[in-house]
């Protein structure tokens, strides 16, 4: 008889946490976004992407510039090489080694400062996707990415995008008093 008790007792536990489960999976809402058609397609991200490209770009030129002033310097050695004593050989060639080393060290500080802004901008994308599946009322997102089949259904992607836009465009419209 003990044992029946206990039976029952884990019988009606078990249903009622069966219903408590079945309460928060009708309550749970569920949404796939591509994040990277959010990037490419969201006016907000399109901006941003101008605005870095703006910003990165005279450094990116100057380091062009660079690279083509030391392939020149290489080449003119290299075409000087036959007629210059060993001791101006080794001085040109330490000259060399001196701008590679400059170049190398301006192409890895462009990068790095490249790096650090695109963790910056995927980070706000990011948080503003989520900001937004949140106010649309999605309980759970994930990255389309990855994922064999999604049923269009849940792909919220464009109303990401359409929320963005909106949300986006009314805070660059200046305030009427």
């Amino acid at each position: 008889m003990n044992n029946f008790k206990k039976l029952l007792a884990i019988s009606l536990l078990l249903s009622s946490v069966a219903v408590v489960a079945k309460d928060v999976a009708v309550k749970e809402k569920r949404a796939v976004v591509d994040v990277e058609k959010v990037a490419t397609t969201a006016n907000y991200f399109k901006e941003k992407q101008i605005s870095i490209k703006i910003k990165l770009d005279p450094e990116g030129k100057s380091i062009e510039a660079d690279t083509l002033a030391f392939q020149k310097s290489i080449g003119d050695f290299q075409s000087k090489m036959s007629t210059m004593s060993d001791s101006k050989k080794q001085e040109e060639g330490q000259k060399l080694a001196q701008m590679e080393q400059a170049l190398k060290a301006k192409q890895q500080a462009f990068q790095s400062k490249a790096q650090t802004i695109l963790a910056e901008v995927q980070k706000e994308l990011i948080d503003m996707v989520g900001k937004i599946c949140e106010k649309l009322g999605f309980t759970e997102v994930d990255h389309k990415q990855g994922k064999l089949y999604v049923h269009k259904s849940l792909d919220k992607t464009d109303q990401v995008i359409a929320e963005l836009n909106k949300t986006t465009q009314s805070a660059a419209k200046p305030k009427v008093a």
